[in-house]
């Protein structure tokens, strides 16, 4: 019966491969990026505990915290993690960069995971003094040592440190982060790091645990509360009133900022399937307007209506079966172009693939939606109402898609217009880590020798160092202070500042331009260091009304700094917030990293201004550091590609909405145009006979273009609603614009109306070529 209408079934079947692939192609990114359970045994039970600075925008557990927070009764051992890069260096190879994880010795059991050669790390091993071990992960140990057993006991250099290997990790296991590790190394604290009020000393960790049978999260979270009343007490200044416990499910802590993403992109993958099941069940329901006599007769060959309607849901099945086969393969083709436009911050571990889960779901998708499409025919309506209702629909969430695109884009163009305060253009950055090297204490040689070699390089233009580059990173996060008026308290909410040490030509190889004073010279740097240069917001914000250059500045018992220079601002927190205030010092020799406030360590990092392509700079810079020592380790990228990453999401975003939107307006507009072509059919001999009796052949067409314009009109407001409650989904996505933005709503909905009229032009000129005297003989 399929074969015998193919001008239904062929349609079907297209317009099920686009739909089931997208919806599919979406919904593996979404398994790989939320679904996807752990890969922990219970990894329900499993939760992630940190506490929340609001002020610092840091999330961690403190190393003090982790070793006073044991043996709650909820939650049983607390283990804790910290995740960097290292030199590794096996037998005589090259160095090449790891992911190491630096893991409690509990870890592993509170994980319940066991290595699948050798040992895990143990108690034990998590001593201070305590031999180095390694176990590694299972990529690691089948890439770099060829899955070989007597790799355990073998010695191996991690940032010049002899390790032994003990054990590998299972092939599936992965850090409870978003972050991913090649190995993993004993956390080894000495006593003083894991108490409050031994020097102020503590590290920024991460912490897991796994609920007890029979507790719950609100009982744990009443343990912690009252261990972080106690470390309050002990450290006022530093928990403030303002710092939260966060006490979540792993799956959920690892998900991250990921779960709007992932929302929208399940809700995209609803409407896609509604949205091609009205489609076919338009199709299928203009079948039956011409397969009467066929189910008269069925009926009176003693047919019941219960097998009229399995016959159906049997056709139903056989077209989403032909449906989902072609759909795999456009999914399997879409896939692979989302691995190659996917930001790395949506799937970040886990391949994006049609696995077993996957699949089951599109499966199970596809037999909810032919028992839609299927028995839509057997509604007790007229068949051309049911088609009328199932346009409605079509264009109702098309709007929806429409409205949700065009909001991202508008956020994206906003995004794109933010200055970044410094030129990214043919500007190369490299993150240097010189553990392990021979320049590891030496750095202040490294930067002579590979300024010398990079000045001697062709196309150079300038180069400068820094500890920490924007718009993201900073070296130091401490509380502001003048030297002319009384100190603050530590850790004083709202005062908080980036310090960020600089060389002497940072700001010209930036491109940061000066306002007012100068920057810092070779004096500076090989003097005392006790200059500053301060960003425009750091001066408007704590010397308004006054300038700031002569000021002291910094302070909390740390040497003050004399106000040499004010420069513009630059996004150095990100690209959606404002610049926060900021004191550049001097990258000089001998200036070791001060303490005080929150400190992250980012190595050293090198910046190129350069005249020639930046592939071929960053090539020459890989040249300069294996020359200078192969145990360097580098991570070099162009700005440009550090600034485009910052709206990566919101392009992906964007990008699967605007093309599902795209195929979603096709389907409307083909819903719209099936609509009126039944009507002019079925209308035909009305048509005639108004031409018979003088209407013009524009008057017959406005008839059908009239009903377009109240079917759009109808699925513009059903679809206005829609978007109105559903856009929710995408505020934390966007970037000065409003959510209910009424001209990008009403600019969707213009669209979605003026295509849906043109949609029955063609429709319109054939009702209007009816011969009115072929018409009136019929009569």
């Amino acid at each position: 019966m399929l074969r015998r209408a193919p001008s239904i079934t062929v349609p079907a079947i297209l317009v099920l491969a686009a739909g089931m692939g997208s919806a599919t192609a979406l919904y593996a990114v979404v398994y790989a990026m939320w679904l996807r359970p752990l890969p922990y045994p219970e990894p329900n039970r499993l939760v992630s505990v940190t506490t929340f600075f609001p002020s610092l925008k840091l999330d961690a557990l403190a190393s003090p915290d982790y070793g006073t927070w044991q043996g709650t009764h909820s939650l049983g051992p607390l283990a804790a993690y910290s995740i960097d890069r290292a030199a590794l260096v096996a037998g005589l190879g090259d160095a090449m960069e790891s992911g190491r994880a630096r893991v409690s010795g509990n870890l592993l059991a509170v994980l319940n995971v066991t290595t699948v050669a050798g040992r895990g790390i143990q108690p034990a091993d998590d001593r201070p003094g305590a031999p180095c071990v390694a176990v590694l992960s299972h990529a690691l140990w089948r890439e770099r040592f060829a899955a070989d057993q007597l790799a355990m006991g073998r010695t191996v250099s991690l940032d010049g440190e002899p390790c032994t290997v003990i054990g590998v990790l299972p092939a599936g296991f992965r850090m409870p982060s978003d972050r991913s590790a090649d190995l993993l190394t004993p956390l080894a604290l000495d006593e003083s790091w894991l108490r409050h009020g031994s020097g102020g000393a503590m590290k920024i960790l991460r912490g897991v645990a796994r609920l007890q049978p029979g507790a719950t999260l609100d009982q744990a979270r009443a343990e912690l509360s009252a261990r972080l009343a106690a470390s309050r007490a002990q450290m006022p200044k530093f928990y403030g009133s303002d710092v939260s416990l966060r006490i979540v499910p792993l799956d959920e802590y690892i998900a991250g900022d990921v779960r709007t993403a992932a929302l929208v992109l399940l809700a995209v993958v609803g409407s896609i399937l509604l949205i091609a099941s009205a489609n076919i069940a338009g199709l299928l329901v203009a079948r039956a307007a011409g397969r009467g006599r066929e189910m008269a007769v069925r009926f009176a060959l003693g047919a019941s209506r219960i097998r009229i309607v399995r016959h159906l849901l049997v056709e139903g099945l056989v077209l989403g079966a032909a449906g989902v086969a072609s759909g795999l393969v456009a999914a399997q083709v879409l896939i692979r172009l989302v691995e190659r436009l996917r930001p790395a911050m949506l799937v970040r571990l886990e391949p994006v693939a049609i696995s077993t889960q996957v699949l089951a779901t599109a499966l199970a998708a596809m037999l909810v939606c032919a028992l839609l499409f299927s028995l839509a025919p057997a509604l007790p309506l007229p068949h051309l109402r049911v088609r009328r209702v199932l346009v409605v629909a079509e264009l109702a969430l098309s709007l929806m898609l429409l409205a949700g695109a065009a909001l991202l884009l508008e956020s994206l163009m906003r995004l794109r217009t933010v200055a970044p305060g410094f030129l990214t253009e043919r500007l190369v950055t490299a993150s240097l880590s010189l553990k392990g090297s021979r320049y590891a204490e030496r750095a202040g040689e490294l930067r002579d020798e590979l300024r010398d070699r990079l000045h001697q390089t062709p196309g150079t233009i300038a180069v400068a160092f820094a500890d920490a580059l924007p718009p993201i990173d900073f070296g130091r996060l401490v509380t502001f202070s003048r030297g002319d008026r009384p100190l603050p308290e530590p850790y004083h909410r709202g005062d908080n500042v980036i310090v960020r040490l600089v060389d002497a030509s940072f700001f010209q190889t930036m491109g940061i331009p000066l306002r007012q004073g100068r920057g810092f010279t070779a004096a500076d740097l090989a003097g005392d260091g006790l200059v500053a240069v301060v960003n425009q917001a750091l001066a408007e914000r704590y010397f308004a009304g006054e300038s700031a250059i002569g000021k002291q500045v910094d302070g909390l018992g740390l040497p003050w700094k004399t106000v040499i220079g004010i420069t513009a601002d630059t996004r150095n927190d990100g690209l959606r917030n404002a610049p926060r205030p900021e004191i550049y010092l001097p990258l000089s020799k001998g200036r070791k990293r001060e303490g005080g406030g929150v400190t992250r360590e980012f190595g050293l990092n090198v910046v190129i201004r350069t005249a020639v392509d930046p592939a071929m700079a960053i090539s020459m810079l890989r040249g300069h550091l294996r020359d200078m020592d192969r145990t360097l380790l580098a991570s070099i990228r162009t700005m440009d590609e550090q600034w485009a990453d910052l709206t990566a999401g919101l392009r992906f975003q964007a990008a699967v909405l605007c093309g599902v939107a795209v195929l979603a307006l096709l389907m409307a507009c083909a819903g719209v145009y099936g609509v009126l072509t039944q009507t002019v059919t079925i209308r035909r001999r009305e048509m005639g006979i108004r031409m018979a009796l003088g209407a013009r052949p524009g008057d017959v067409q406005g008839l059908i273009v009239r009903e377009a314009f109240v079917l759009a009109g109808c699925g513009a407001i059903l679809g206005t609603a829609g978007t109105l409650g559903g856009t929710r989904l995408l505020a934390s996505a966007l970037y000065e614009v409003n959510r209910h933005d009424p001209l990008a709503i009403a600019g969707a909905a213009a669209l979605l109306v003026a295509l849906a009229v043109g949609a029955s032009a063609a429709p319109a000129r054939r009702a209007s070529r009816e011969d009115p005297a072929a018409t009136l003989r019929a009569e």
